[in-house]
């Protein structure tokens, strides 16, 4: 297909664009390995299984979906830490849309940096009702409340596996 004067030879996937990114093919040569792909991304997730052989990448089965996404992981964080402000304050910061949007951006932010470090302080002025808020709180407790959430993001892994009737003793990566 020429389109624009520029020849398209080929659409990749996302899967495998990361897959090449990485330089997953280097040390296969040409012997057929299985990579498994995992996006969790803000509001949907996709879980891949890419083929590799002499430097070629294909998609065996991929699954997407829109649950059990980025999203949810703020907006749980966003209720651990209304949560705490309210048990100090007895005032509820989820009721007031500008306050919610407020504790969003703060919960997204603290989301990433419990990503790398194991605790991060929280901290917005007047948050409700000219009250500042300002609280850790910890990798360790954070992954306490995503525990039944991270289990969900891993039904995929197995669906993925059952699609492509592969076993988790075959993927190399």
């Amino acid at each position: 297909m020429k389109k624009s004067g520029i020849e398209l030879h080929s659409i990749i996937s996302d899967a495998c664009s990361a897959c090449m990114a990485y330089e997953l093919d280097k040390d296969g040569g040409h012997v057929e390995s299985h990579i498994l792909v995992y996006r969790l991304g803000g509001s949907t997730h996709e879980c891949s299984i890419i083929r590799t052989i002499g430097g070629c990448f294909q998609t065996v089965a991929s699954v997407y979906g829109f649950e059990n996404n980025g999203d949810a992981f703020t907006d749980l964080l966003t209720d651990v830490i209304a949560d705490e402000f309210q048990k100090k304050t007895k005032s509820d910061p989820r009721l007031a849309s500008r306050s919610l949007l407020k504790l969003r951006a703060c919960s997204e932010q603290a989301k990433h940096v419990l990503s790398t470090t194991p605790v991060t302080q929280c901290s917005i002025d007047a948050l409700h009702e000219g009250i500042d808020l300002d609280c850790n709180v910890s990798r360790l407790r954070f992954d306490g409340v995503a525990n039944n959430l991270i289990n969900e993001c891993l039904k995929p892994i197995d669906v993925i596996l059952e699609k492509a009737k592969l076993q988790t003793d075959d993927i190399k990566l």
